[in-house]
Order: C-alpha cells, then structure tokens, then sequence
C-alpha cells in the first residue's frame, strides 16, 4: 500500500470538513416559522399560528418611516416577525390611536380592521402603555 504524503492527507481531510460544512442548514433555513424565513416581516393569511397559514407579503426593510402596505398585506389576518432585534410598528386602517407594537420573535393577529402601515425599527422593546 502506498504511503500517503502529509499534504495529500491534509488536502483529504480539508475536503471531506468543507463537504460536510457546506451540508449544514444555515441558522436562517433552520429557523423559519409558519414559512416566513429570517429576516423578514410576514403578513399571513390563514389559520393563526398554523403551518397551513400561507404568506402573503412581507417586508424586511428598516426605515424611520411608515411604509403603506400592498393589498395583500391588508387583506391578511395576522402577521409574524421573524427577526430576532427588531420591533415592528404597525397601524390599522382608519386608526386614531398609536400604532401598536410587535416584539421580535412573535406574532398579532386583529379582527376588526386591516393593516394599513408598518415599520420595522431596530429596537427590540415595545413601550408599554
């Protein structure tokens, strides 16, 4: 049997740890919920909190304004943010009253009126009223 030289064991070794490295999910692939990948901002229609639940828009900008959302958006019924440090703000049609607040990591759902605006802020807390 023919002795391997040190630099074709490494190259071997260097190989099979870069296949097996690319083989990984990445944390955002892993992460996803209710379809909505990282890092995104997702208005869902369908069951709350339910895998059958299909997105319908999304947004993953920050901005230090409101943005209107499309049609879709409004017509859903219920929203998830995936992001991990970002809070999102969001404003009901015809609202008067303060936005309301979405943590990261977590879900609102509404009944009565549609989404009409959102913001996505860096900040991770909502205030507390």
């Amino acid at each position: 049997m023919p002795k391997r030289t040190v630099a074709a064991r490494c190259a071997i070794a260097i190989a099979t740890l870069a296949a097996a490295v690319t083989l990984q999910p990445t944390p955002a692939q892993a992460t996803a919920k209710y379809g909505c990948p990282y890092p995104w901002v997702c208005f869902m229609k369908g069951p709350y909190k339910s895998s059958s639940a299909k997105v319908v828009a999304k947004y993953q900008d920050v901005t230090n304004y409101y943005q209107k959302v499309t049609p879709a958006a409004s017509g859903s019924d219920w929203l998830y943010n995936s992001r991990n440090d970002d809070r999102v703000q969001l404003v009901l049609e015809e609202e008067t009253n303060a936005p309301f607040c979405v943590r990261p990591n977590s879900t609102e759902t509404w009944s009565i009126k549609d989404p009409s605006h959102i913001m996505i802020q860096t900040q991770s807390a909502c205030k507390s009223s």
